[in-house]
């Protein structure tokens, strides 16, 4: 009797992560393979490409929720931001989140076969810059 007891004792851990299973949507859910280091390949602005002016821009996605864009500039100058995002592995599409004077702005950019793409409108100019997974 007292064997049958710990048995079920020992298999409580596995039913409370069968739960948390079947509560997640997906497989992608739950390994967040979108999440990891992308490097940047090209930043066009007005139809030039600006990558060779960066030693190198790479922005992570971190299974927590938060992402960070590093560069450093052909001078040395490094650059850090951070922020939150979503990832909708259904539509496959991350949502930025950013504070931009008090104020929550999100913005939502494709993602395709490791590739995320962003393009943002300045008045008439176009900022495209596209991240490719490691």
């Amino acid at each position: 009797m007292k064997n049958i007891k710990l048995r079920s004792l020992a298999a409580i851990p596995f039913l409370l992560c069968a739960i948390d299973l079947a509560a997640m949507t997906n497989l992608k859910d739950i390994s967040k393979p979108y999440a990891g280091t992308y490097d940047c390949e090209y930043i066009l602005f007005n139809g030039d490409n600006l990558l060779d002016k960066f030693d190198y821009v790479q922005m992570e996605l971190l299974p927590s929720g938060l992402y960070k864009i590093e560069f450093r500039d052909a001078n040395g100058i490094k650059g850090l931001y951070r922020g939150h995002y979503t990832y909708d592995t259904k539509e496959e599409k991350i949502t930025i989140d950013e504070n931009i004077f008090g104020k929550k702005v999100s913005k939502t950019f494709p993602v395709e076969k490791g590739e995320i793409s962003v393009p943002v409108q300045y008045g008439d100019l176009l900022l495209y810059v596209k991240f490719k997974m490691r």
